[in-house]
């Protein structure tokens, strides 16, 4: 629907049939947005209300922006997720990067995002659970946007002794301490790299497995 420079008028607003929660706005005449029951007393909605381009701009800005929010907000319910898993994720519904940024604006505000928090998080939850190394931790949080200085910061702070790590998937593989053959350990080996740990951590994991 396109909107001139002169007053609009709203003609009707309708209770959506699938969604008693959200409304249809028709100016002129002719439908132009559909709102939440909360968005008809925050913009003060009615039949009969005339409204300026701009301030229709306006309101179709916040009622996106509310929206964009509140997929944030549910997104982020499930587990923390890093800034640009944040911004992925509306960019994928196809909000606009003003409405993005302003979302992302508010959420930093109050600490629902915060990369550091998110790193420190994730590195203690990958090494009690899935026991990974140093290059897989760096690796994973580097494809999820979090910056080197704080991927650097975190891992120098958070007590991780790969060498124990690797020795408990070895104790996996190999239960009975019994030294496996050369193609299996080759397998093993390249398990362990797989895993995020170095070469000579994984040698020195096998000799004291194995001693």
């Amino acid at each position: 629907m396109h909107f001139g420079s002169e007053k609009m008028k709203i003609t009707k607003i309708e209770q959506q049939k699938n969604n008693q929660d959200r409304w249809s706005i028709f100016i002129d005449g002719e439908f132009a947005f559909g709102v939440s029951t909360e968005e008809v007393f925050l913009f003060k909605l009615s039949v009969g209300k005339e409204l300026s381009e701009e301030e229709l701009e306006k309101m179709i800005k916040e009622k996106d922006y509310s929206k964009a929010k509140d997929a944030a907000l549910k997104f982020l319910s499930y587990r923390a997720r890093s800034e640009k898993e944040l911004r992925d994720k509306l960019i994928s519904k196809e909000f606009d990067p003003m409405t993005i940024e302003r979302v992302v604006e508010f959420l930093k505000r109050y600490d629902y995002i915060n990369d550091e928090k998110f790193a420190y998080s994730y590195v203690r939850e990958h090494i009690r659970l899935k026991l990974e190394g140093r290059k897989k931790l760096i690796y994973d949080l580097r494809q999820k946007g979090i910056k080197s200085e704080i991927i650097d910061h975190v891992l120098d702070n958070t007590d991780i002794n790969e060498i124990d790590q690797a020795i408990k998937l070895l104790k996996k593989k190999c239960p009975d301490k019994t030294e496996p053959g050369l193609k299996e350990k080759q397998r093993i080996y390249q398990f362990l790299l797989r895993k995020g740990f170095f070469y000579d951590t994984i040698r020195k994991a096998f000799d004291m497995h194995f001693e």
